[in-house]
């Protein structure tokens, strides 16, 4: 199982976030400055070994900061005569740059005024930072004859992540010189969490708000695990690994993202008052809007959707949800779709895509995807049974059913297409390799029964 803060760029922003607040109080609290934050203590777990003493420190205290907390933490540090390690810096301008990032891309090409707004957190973050700046320890020089190289990025990176580590849980020392305290039993320190509560108020726009900055954080990772399968499959097409590694590596890719997809879909539900609208519409209307772009699908070259917003539309997979949708149109109970070949036209394998216009792009994953379609309904409609399913499978066959149309099902059927296009020259391939696979296996077991028959059975 991953560590939360390598299965999402949120989660990594948010153990960011929370291990800098962390480190503010603990070292606010050095300085003598009390805390007026509201703790939240967790209850017992009962599950836990009898052995175990319920002291305090075996269940952390959380405390929840706000902005206003964080620079006030953050005056206090300033006003001292504490240094502040080069790694802390490191972790926040690692979130700051994250959502920066995030958020620039998808203002795309708007003003640059607008471009430069970000959310109220993220400014008072910055402001945090650059208090503290004068205040870094400089990092030992191990030779002053070698100059700076370029690694250094990479070494803050790695220094924050063991700072992360570190700082994960700290222990904040109670003031000594309250009276109450020396009557009171052993409690001098205590273990703690401090998360920060971001005001979604605060952000002028709803594209600048904490679960939308959620949303983008799982389009870009959504992004990142398609280039990466896709760069898989390239090395398995050129013969650098071979197809158990390929399969294995994007059935994992599939489940991750299902279960990041399934998180933020649940949030959305939490506060969306409308449902009429999915995550993917979501994104790619205000981007429209943003961009000051015309929603007008360019239906001259067969899109349904505007060419000049194919680069958010490609993002959100507003392509394969179109397509989705379409064949959600037609399924009926009992009954088995049937592609008509050639009614979107005729898929030409031999066909330079890198070439190819975006409706003409549009158009062959159109043949290709409903062409395959329907033989994923044959498991629904005559109720194939398998041994095992792999996740784009096993999830094609579910849509078959229920007709609904995820995230996750546009993310997965895109990853289909990509395969295919990757393999377009030699599709029946990697099914090649599969039965070699199966041949080899089975002349193994065949080699084994017949050489065990010349050997005395064992008295067992």
């Amino acid at each position: 199982m991953l560590p939360e803060f390598l299965q999402s760029s949120y989660a990594r922003y948010k153990a960011d976030t929370n291990t800098f607040a962390t480190w503010l109080l603990e070292t606010a609290n050095k300085c003598g400055y009390e805390p007026t934050l509201s703790a939240t203590v967790p209850p017992v777990n009962k599950s836990k070994r009898k052995g175990k003493p319920d002291g305090s420190n075996e269940h952390p205290i959380q405390y929840s900061a706000t902005t206003k907390d964080l620079q006030k933490f953050a005056e206090v540090i300033a006003g001292s005569s504490l240094n502040v390690p080069r790694s802390v810096l490191t972790i926040a301008k690692r979130a700051i740059k994250l959502r920066k990032t995030v958020t620039s891309w998808f203002l795309g090409r708007g003003d640059i005024a607008n471009n430069k707004r970000h959310a109220h957190f993220i400014t008072a973050l910055e402001q945090i930072c650059e208090n503290l700046e004068w205040k870094t320890t400089e990092p030992s020089k191990p030779d002053a004859k070698q100059p700076q190289s370029a690694p250094e990025a990479h070494d803050d990176d790695a220094d924050a992540d063991r700072f992360l580590n570190k700082f994960a849980v700290l222990t904040v020392e109670e003031p000594e010189d309250i009276p109450e305290t020396r009557s009171a039993p052993a409690e001098s320190k205590k273990i703690v969490k401090v998360t920060v509560v971001e005001d979604d108020n605060e952000a002028a726009d709803s594209y600048l708000g904490h679960l939308f900055f959620k949303t983008l954080c799982l389009l870009q990772d959504l992004e990142n695990m398609r280039k990466f399968i896709s760069i898989t499959w390239s090395e398995y097409r050129d013969r650098k690994i071979d197809l158990m590694n390929a399969a294995v590596v994007t059935d994992n890719a599939l489940q991750l993202a299902q279960d990041m997809v399934k998180e933020v879909e649940a949030d959305w539900l939490a506060t969306r008052t409308s449902q009429k609208d999915d995550i993917q519409n979501l994104v790619y209307n205000l981007a429209v809007i943003r961009r000051g772009i015309s929603a007008a699908p360019s239906t001259e070259i067969g899109l349904p959707y505007n060419k000049n917003m194919a680069d958010v539309a490609d993002w959100c997979y507003v392509p394969t949800r179109v397509l989705l949708d379409a064949f959600a149109n037609v399924l009926q109970d009992n009954h088995q779709p049937v592609f008509k070949k050639g009614y979107f036209g005729t898929y030409n394998p031999k066909a330079d895509r890198a070439r190819m216009s975006v409706g003409q792009k549009f158009n062959e994953d159109k043949i290709i995807l409903l062409s395959i379609l329907p033989e994923f309904c044959m498991f629904d409609t005559f109720k194939f049974k398998t041994p095992t399913s792999d996740a784009i499978t096993k999830g094609l066959v579910e849509f078959s059913g229920n007709k609904k149309v995820t995230l996750w099902l546009c993310f997965a059927s895109q990853v289909f297409l990509d395969i295919h296009h990757i393999m377009r020259h030699s599709t029946l391939g990697a099914f090649g390799d599969l039965r070699m696979s199966g041949l080899r296996i089975q002349k193994i077991i065949d080699e084994y029964l017949k050489l065990s028959k010349t050997h005395p059975q064992p008295k067992f």
